[in-house]
């Protein structure tokens, strides 16, 4: 149906042209300045956020992963190596938390062992992050191994940054031997948490 509006009496406007009624509504766009009108900073960016991801993707691709080396010496066993992986991996989601993007195409070399490969890598850390993660940090930021260093940072340093054992044992001031011995000690809690471990203490390393 289409008509002509004409002034009426008490009308503030005047009705003009035709009224469409085959045409549905238009969707409503929202632009760039009502965004910053209303939350007071620009929209994110999925471009920059995706092109962030990547260049992080490639430093990481580039850095050593100096636990796959400790196993491949005999040094940890597999579900420590395992551990460490998902160390990297749950604090490389939560580095990500406010970047959807990175959040969504999160990908990490986590070993075999650890990821399905059903598709749902997201749910694995989600699950990793509360039963493990968690309660690990809060157990090796609490175990003091310097007075100005904890094992947490003595983990992230090797699991998560790839220092050697040389590296974190000159950056810390600190035995390799001890070194080892304290990141076996945390690794292997993580193990625990999972239930790919059992015991007190670190077990021997398995040989070939």
């Amino acid at each position: 149906m289409a008509g002509k509006g004409k002034a009426m009496d008490g009308m503030l406007t005047k009705i003009v042209g035709h009224v469409r009624t085959d045409v549905g509504p238009r969707p409503f766009v929202t632009t760039q300045s009502m965004v910053v009108q209303v939350f007071g900073e620009a929209a994110p960016e999925p471009e920059k956020q995706l092109a962030a991801f990547e260049a992080w993707e490639k430093r990481r691709n580039l850095t050593r992963d100096s636990l796959a080396a400790l196993r491949e010496r005999r040094r940890i066993t597999a579900a420590e190596l395992r551990a460490g992986h998902e160390i990297e991996a749950v604090l490389g989601w939560q580095s990500g938390e406010h970047e959807p993007v990175t959040r969504t195409q999160f990908r990490e070399r986590l070993a075999d062992s650890a990821y399905s490969g059903d598709g749902t890598l997201w749910l694995s850390l989600v699950e990793a992050e509360h039963t493990r993660f968690a309660p690990w940090k809060d157990w090796a930021r609490a175990f003091a191994v310097k007075p100005e260093c904890t094992l947490e940072h003595l983990t992230i340093l090797i699991a998560v940054m790839g220092r050697g054992l040389r590296q974190a044992a000159d950056e810390l001031r600190m035995d390799q031997r001890r070194v080892l011995a304290l990141l076996r000690r945390s690794l292997h809690r993580y193990c625990v948490h999972a239930g790919w471990q059992d015991g007190a203490n670190p077990p021997t390393i398995e040989t070939p």
